[in-house]
């Protein structure tokens, strides 16, 4: 059974694979001394790790789990602790467009407003943050 302690370099004996195009952050990024393959979909990426081509994914945890279960192969992975990196999911909207400026401000208010709700606060607990 793996574990792992938060120290990127002490998994250096497992042989990892991330989503090609996709950053964990400039430590698992730079890590040189990891084996580390790439894979452009979730869903093969998952695959790949089921079917013993790699040690260990790296990915969203939410996200991972999520895709695994729509495959049927949610009890066939387990989610590691600590995160290896943090990442805020953002929006956009462009400025470009008519009205983008309003609308964006209009959307950070929206947003604000809504985080102040209980429907909020529920949402957050369904998804264990």
């Amino acid at each position: 059974s793996i574990t792992f302690s938060g120290d990127l370099f002490e998994m250096n004996k497992y042989s990892f694979c991330k989503m090609a195009g996709w950053t964990h952050g400039p430590e698992f990024d730079q890590a040189d001394y990891l084996t580390k393959d790439y894979r452009n979909s979730v869903e093969t990426q998952i695959r790949s790790l089921v079917y013993g081509r790699f040690d260990i994914a790296v990915n969203n945890s939410r996200f991972f789990l999520h895709k695994a279960k729509e495959i049927g192969l949610e009890t066939m992975v387990k989610v590691l602790e600590p995160s290896i990196f943090s990442l805020p999911v953002t929006m956009a909207i462009s400025k470009a467009r008519k009205q983008g400026a309003q609308e964006v401000k209009k959307f950070d208010e929206e947003i604000k407003n809504f985080m102040k709700t209980k429907q909020y606060d529920s949402i957050l607990r369904k998804h264990g943050f």
